[in-house]
């Protein structure tokens, strides 16, 4: 839900972008062929051939953005042939904005510098505060938050001195939106709240309805923020901390107090998302009716109301159907399923996932690989093992780095070279007999007519079969070479025992391990970091320290599943089992981590990790029948991913069931009861050292 918030906050965003939101209509095309017989009548190049060809720019932008530019880059010519300034302001403006739809914001951020360039120039007001907000999307988009807050605010000084009250509203409201993805700064919800309600109070001015119900609608999604961090934050212990100890009854108590504050502020969130509901409904916003209707679904799920959520989930679910909203539509299926499989009734939670199963595969949706991974718990869950399984694969098929992909490719590859070479040798092989039995023919006709000739003859089949017999052994040594490195590369991408299967009957079943722990860790920043690099230094980088990873999880007998991109999944238990598995995994991460720390010292490119552990139930087996992968799955192996994912850089963050069984054999440090996406309330804890 924490995701279709997100989506709900960047169709948002969409509304308050003023300049790019035109709805394509029959009226508009209409406009557009008006504009284009104008332009035919004019065969000078003046002022007015400008406006016509910034018009058709504006116009075309959202339909055929090539044409577009086109027009754009013609008015450009004119305007700086004749000098007309405001002319070459607007063609700089509606060129960016085609480029900020087409999701090229560098592009477009040159264009807007242009544009304001110009409007300063002729001292139009007006033009430049729109330009300077302009740039401030751009740099937004491109995540240079500090350029993007300087040029929003340069906008608001002017607009106010030219009480331009309408257009000022939608710049609050960006920097109020900037602010709420700014979660690395304090009081970042604090500030975006702050211009939120500046906002409010002047559309409240203006009796500006759409901007009103936009504002009540972040002030809302703001409350609900808040609401989460509550429960999240790290210092929600601090008084059990000054205690000395944890009690069960103190942590019961600080849940419940954490529990009733949020839930204050979940119903003020309530109350202006029904404000915002309200006023939609009356402009007959339909769209922005179901945005809100989740929003309030989300609000109702977090409050734990789950009826209340369903219905309002449902009601988004019919408006969405109304105008079309696919993704709305794949959207609510998946919130809905998801109330359904925590209400355990797991029948309506199928129904559910499989309607928005459908139609994310007709639409590619991002939220394909989320159905699939929670279908595979669900199923794992009722025990049907079977559909768990496929769902998982499916999952697996999706996610799969590129490196897997390879490294199967290249052991079909291989596999297939031992099939043709070993087939060739054996068409070879054949051949030579039947040149031997051609020759022993000829042997006895020569005999016939002469001993001598026949003996001479004798003797060099004798050389002949002595050759063959030295080619087919030699023949025989390369094909079993091949073999053995077929055999090693499976070897380095298997299991010993799923190898052994596959050799003896050709397949390997998956099986059920009660006692695993599971390795979990990734790269802070990795996509910068890349972005920055040649390929052939960042795989290089990789491969060293991979490899290294490799040496300390055989050391300590666990087994490296996989490696994602920059993640790398490793398990101790399966498909050997080991009593101490989990000491030898968090034995491991410690042994990583340090490993980290020296090779950072004296490395030209720094890797900062993240590090989780778990333990628990894990299903493992072989994915994919031409293209073997091992792989594992089950809800241990999505724990220690969040385990993962609520690590810090260059620390080793394990699971209350790990630190049970290793909580004599290390040093720990342990954390707040952390609210988990997915899992609820954990605890978790930091690994220190060895004891």
């Amino acid at each position: 839900m924490k995701k279709a918030s997100f989506v709900l906050l960047k169709l948002a965003l969409f509304l308050v972008i003023l300049l790019f939101n035109i709805n394509i209509s029959y009226s508009q095309k209409f406009k557009i062929d008006s504009l284009e017989n104008v332009l035919k009548k004019y065969k000078e190049d003046d002022t007015n051939k400008v406006n016509i060809l910034n018009d058709l720019c504006w116009s075309y932008g959202s339909v055929q953005p090539d044409k577009a530019i086109e027009y754009g880059e013609r008015s450009n010519i004119i305007s700086q042939r004749i000098n007309y300034k405001k002319g070459i302001a607007e063609s700089y403006k509606n060129i960016g904005v085609v480029y900020y739809r087409r999701s090229d914001y560098k592009k477009a951020l040159e264009y807007f510098i242009n544009c304001n360039k110009y409007y300063k120039e002729i001292r139009d007001k007006n033009g430049e505060a729109k330009s300077l907000n302009n740039m401030g999307l751009a740099y937004k988009e491109i995540g240079d938050y500090g350029k993007s807050l300087k040029y929003y605010i340069q906008a608001i000084k002017i607009l106010e001195e030219l009480d331009d009250k309408s257009t000022l509203v939608k710049s609050l409201n960006n920097i109020g939106l900037l602010y709420q993805k700014q979660t690395n700064l304090p009081n970042y919800l604090d500030n975006a709240l702050t211009y939120y309600h500046r906002a409010l109070n002047i559309a409240e001015t203006i009796n500006d309805k759409n901007s009103i119900a936009f504002s009540y609608y972040n002030i809302g999604d703001i409350y609900i923020n808040n609401a989460i961090a509550i429960n999240n934050r790290p210092d929600r212990d601090k008084d059990l901390l000054e205690l000395g100890k944890k009690s069960k009854e103190d942590s019961i108590r600080i849940r419940k107090e954490a529990d009733a504050e949020a839930k204050v502020i979940l119903l003020k969130a309530l109350d202006y998302l029904n404000k915002s509901l309200k006023i939609r409904q009356e402009i007959n916003d339909v769209r922005y009716t179901a945005i809100t209707l989740s929003n309030i679904a989300n609000v109702y799920a977090y409050l734990k109301d789950y009826d209340k959520a369903l219905n309002n989930y449902m009601l988004a679910y019919k408006k969405q159907e109304l105008i079309g909203d696919r993704d709305g539509i794949t959207n609510s299926m998946f919130n809905i399923a998801v109330l359904y499989y925590k209400k355990k009734e797991f029948p309506l939670a199928i129904e559910y996932y499989s309607k928005s199963l459908a139609i994310a595969k007709q639409t590619r949706s991002s939220t394909l690989k989320d159905i699939y991974i929670s279908l595979a718990n669900l199923y794992e869950n009722i025990g049907n093992y079977k559909l768990a399984y496929e769902n998982q694969y499916s999952y697996s098929q999706i996610k799969d780095s590129l490196l897997n992909e390879e490294t199967s490719k290249m052991i079909t590859e291989m596999q297939t070279k031992y099939e043709t070479e070993k087939k060739e040798k054996e068409i070879q092989i054949l051949s030579q007999e039947n040149k031997i039995k051609d020759l022993k023919i000829t042997e006895q006709a020569i005999i016939r007519n002469s001993f001598i000739v026949g003996f001479v003859f004798v003797l060099l089949i004798a050389i002949l079969i002595f050759n063959s017999y030295k080619r087919k052994k030699r023949d025989n040594q390369i094909i079993s070479l091949e073999k053995a490195k077929t055999e090693k590369l499976l070897l380095n991408t298997l299991p010993a025992k799923c190898v052994s299967d596959l050799k003896l009957y050709g397949k390997t079943e998956p099986e059920s391990f009660e006692n695993v722990s599971v390795y979990f860790s990734d790269i802070v920043g990795f996509t910068t970091i890349s972005s920055t690099l040649e390929p052939k230094k960042l795989i290089n980088a990789l491969s060293e320290m991979f490899t290294e990873f490799d040496d300390i999880m055989m050391r300590n007998s666990c087994e490296r599943i996989k490696t994602i991109g920059d993640a790398y999944l490793a398990v101790c238990g399966m498909p050997e089992k080991h009593e101490d598995h989990a000491y030898n995994m968090v034995k491991s991460a410690l042994e990583i981590r340090n490993y980290m720390l020296e090779r950072n010292e004296k490395a030209e490119i720094v890797f900062r990790i993240r590090i989780g552990v778990n333990s628990g139930k894990v299903v493992g087996g072989i994915v994919g029948v031409k293209k073997y992968l091992y792989d594992v799955f089950g809800d241990s192996i999505n724990t220690a991913a969040r385990m993962e994912s609520n690590s810090e850089p260059m620390r080793v963050n394990i699971s209350e069931d790990t630190y049970k069984l290793v909580k004599d054999r290390f040093v720990f440090e342990e954390r707040p009861i952390t609210e988990i996406k997915g899992k609820g309330p954990m605890r978790m804890y930091f690994v220190e050292d060895f004891l």
